[in-house]
């Protein structure tokens, strides 16, 4: 998924994660359960993976290569009843690779404007329903009984716009790189749709421009034209 993450965010997985536990992806089932990574290829032997599926040995790496299935992955959406603020990314990426950790209870966010709700929801073990998903725009049902946080495992990125009965909320990071709003009680439509500023800025121009070229050519045909009807007359 490196291609939707922003830059500084692929440098913090790259540094903090990747580079310092290459070798601990046995230990992550909880930690890519919560991204909603389903499936592992690997030549290495996971105990905490079931295996899925085993290919014929390569005869580089000597081993046969294995399709593992994390037992730990949660849906694509879910809701969580605590979001706690972590400023460093360092601790924040130690207490997501804690085995105790559960993202259904406590998620994390580096945004400091959610301070104020950190620790202070509640929600039951409430389910969501996508009901339509496409490219740039992604909708779902929930119900739940109380405030919670949803999380939503698609990248967390500039241009994405949340809605809840068509009024929109406020996006947040969780978990690094998932997306993550507060739902009231009761039952919403969320709305996701991805409606980034430079497109429309390009749009705005790009209209501009054409109408400003039109106008140009009205004028231009209008005098040529009274130009060459002088010179007959």
């Amino acid at each position: 998924f490196e291609g939707g993450l922003v830059q500084r965010t692929r440098y913090d997985l790259e540094n903090y994660l990747v580079a310092d536990d290459a070798l601990r992806v046995d230990k992550w089932a909880g930690l890519l359960g919560a991204w909603n990574v389903r499936y592992l290829l690997a030549y290495s032997n996971f105990a905490n993976y079931t295996v899925h599926a085993e290919y014929p040995a390569d005869p580089f790496f000597g081993t046969s290569l294995k399709v593992y299935e994390n037992p730990k992955v949660l849906p694509r959406a879910f809701f969580s009843s605590t979001v706690t603020y972590i400023s460093r990314t360092q601790d924040l990426i130690e207490r997501m690779k804690s085995p105790s950790w559960d993202p259904r209870k406590e998620v994390f966010t580096q945004n400091v404007q959610q301070q104020s709700d950190a620790g202070l929801l509640e929600t039951s073990d409430d389910t969501v329903q996508i009901t339509r998903y496409e490219n740039e725009f992604v909708e779902m049902k929930v119900e739940p009984t109380k405030k919670g946080i949803l999380v939503f495992s698609d990248l967390y990125y500039p241009g994405w716009h949340a809605f809840i009965d068509g009024k929109e909320t406020n996006i947040f990071p969780v978990n690094m790189i998932q997306r993550g709003v507060i739902v009231p009680a009761d039952s919403h439509i969320i709305t996701w749709e991805y409606r980034p500023t430079l497109f429309y800025i390009g749009l705005a121009i790009s209209s501009v421009s054409v109408i400003l070229i039109t106008i140009w050519l009205l004028i231009w045909f209008y005098f040529y034209k009274g130009y060459r009807y002088e010179a007959i007359a």
